[in-house]
């Protein structure tokens, strides 16, 4: 297995502590105003205790790209990607980034009030101050580019797909597509699915029309080819370029 330098992670908040919490293939970056890292541990150990129970009973959930309908006593972050994943036509794996981002997030805001948590790409963020997400596209994608979070808005998903930058499997070309939601699970499952459709730049108007359809989707911002185009609860600002 191989893996590609967290670029992304060289993302920083003055005003918050810094740590990691890695649990086999979950590893996320949370950024936090009180010292919640067991909390978060604990958080992770339990969902993925979940989905692993769930995908030794249906080994489909873990593959299909297609959505699927959860069990009648299938434990909720499961349901919750079921749900997100038939909102956005993909396959519920596509949404477990996400909601294990906002499920952390939400568990341990009751802790701090304060709280970051990235997950691969995705970020789910708890608090009342605003916050400037930067947009990574990779070395050859457009830089210096952020998105304003107002706290008005929180807590709220950020969720980011890619066909050229990370691990994540795409069938389209796109340098990102980043969506905003209150739902960690949705965001993620309509950035896989948007991301999917884009191949050429001539498609991110058709793009940014299809996410406006779904329910739940506050705004979304494509990129490829050094075209862009942004649609719903967007604001665009210049950052420092991340560095590498």
């Amino acid at each position: 297995m191989s893996f590609e330098p967290r670029f992304y992670r060289s993302f920083r908040a003055g005003d918050l502590y810094e740590f990691r919490v890695q649990d086999g293939e979950t590893d996320l970056q949370i950024l936090g105003n009180a010292d919640i890292v067991e909390q978060a541990a604990e958080v992770v150990r339990a969902a993925r205790s979940d989905l692993h129970a769930y995908i030794a009973r249906f080994p489909e959930f873990e593959t299909s790209f297609s959505p699927l309908e959860a069990s009648g006593d299938a434990p909720e972050l499961v349901r919750d990607m079921c749900v997100a994943g038939k909102a956005c036509d993909v396959g519920p794996m596509a949404a477990v980034a996400g909601a294990i981002a906002e499920r952390v997030a939400r568990e341990c805001n009751r802790d701090a009030s304060e709280i970051i948590v990235e997950n691969g790409g995705d970020i789910y963020i708890c608090g009342q101050v605003n916050r400037v997400v930067a947009l990574w596209a990779g070395q050859q994608g457009l830089s210096r580019i952020g998105i304003e979070i107002d706290a008005t808005d929180m807590p709220i998903a950020v969720a980011t797909s890619s066909g050229r930058v990370g691990h994540s499997f795409s069938f389209g070309k796109a340098d990102a597509v980043c969506v905003l939601s209150h739902n960690g699970a949705l965001a993620d499952a309509m950035a896989t699915a948007c991301a999917n459709r884009v191949r050429v730049p001539e498609d991110i108007e058709n793009v940014l029309a299809y996410a406006d359809t779904v329910p739940g989707i506050l705004g979304i911002v494509v990129t490829i080819d050094g075209a862009l185009g942004a649609s719903g609860k967007i604001r665009l600002v210049p950052t420092e370029k991340i560095s590498d």
